[in-house]
């Protein structure tokens, strides 16, 4: 049931949901309003601490009608307590100011798997496969795609991307800064424009409101960073 994606698919994805529910993203460099975006879809979002310490869990996503969930108290004691279909948890350990960009990136590709994933759990038994989905680690640099479990985070962190960032708005603000910022080209050559990359990153990321790791990368995905040959 999952579906068989590449990143163009993605991309055309990401503005086709973005066309319906957040069309703004798609005219100019700004913030993407996650808690919009929920409320469209119907998700309800919570937080709490996932997990058990060594073992956190950043953000789940409930496919199933009951969900045993894993969460600590304000005690950090274990327990479990039950949620249900259309439930996003967020770990509260991303709730601190220094974390807001990697909060939104785990909104977003929480988000993401209930867009993406929905028919692949509908697929799944309840009896062996719980039908939900826990990220132990979210980033969107995730390459390995060796199992169904790596396909459905790469998935869901190109798309994250893709949200948070927007193709062709993200390409015409760092071409657009690159140039300001004296190359004659619309890219940077990452072994020689550190000086650009650096002036440039901080203020991007900030337009979207994302972490400069993540705008770097999505820098690489769309060839905004290049190699020197």
């Amino acid at each position: 049931g999952m579906y068989i994606l590449g990143k163009n698919d993605i991309e055309t994805i990401a503005t086709n949901v973005l066309k319906e529910l957040s069309p703004a993203n798609l005219e100019k460099p700004i913030p993407l309003n996650i808690e919009n975006l929920f409320d469209a879809l119907g998700l309800i979002v919570k937080y709490a601490y996932l997990g058990i310490p060594g073992h956190e869990i950043l953000g789940a996503t409930i496919m199933d009608d009951f969900a045993e969930i894993l969460i600590c108290n304000i005690k950090m004691e274990p327990m479990v307590v039950e949620e249900t279909f259309g439930t996003v948890l967020i770990s509260s350990t991303l709730c601190s100011t220094k974390n807001i960009p990697r909060k939104r990136f785990t909104e977003a590709h929480e988000v993401s798997h209930w867009i993406l994933h929905r028919p692949y759990f509908d697929h799944l038994t309840q009896d062996n496969n719980p039908r939900m989905i826990a990220c132990r680690a979210v980033g969107c640099n995730n390459t390995a795609r060796k199992n169904n479990s790596n396909w459905l985070e790469w998935q869901a962190d190109t798309l994250a991307a893709a949200l948070l960032m927007p193709q062709n708005v993200f390409l015409a603000t760092v071409r657009q800064a690159v140039r300001d910022a004296g190359l004659l080209r619309s890219y940077i050559i990452e072994e020689r424009d550190h000086d650009v990359f650096y002036r440039i990153i901080q203020p991007i990321s900030k337009q979207f409101a994302v972490s400069q790791i993540a705008a770097k990368i999505r820098m690489r995905q769309l060839g905004l960073i290049q190699k020197q040959y």
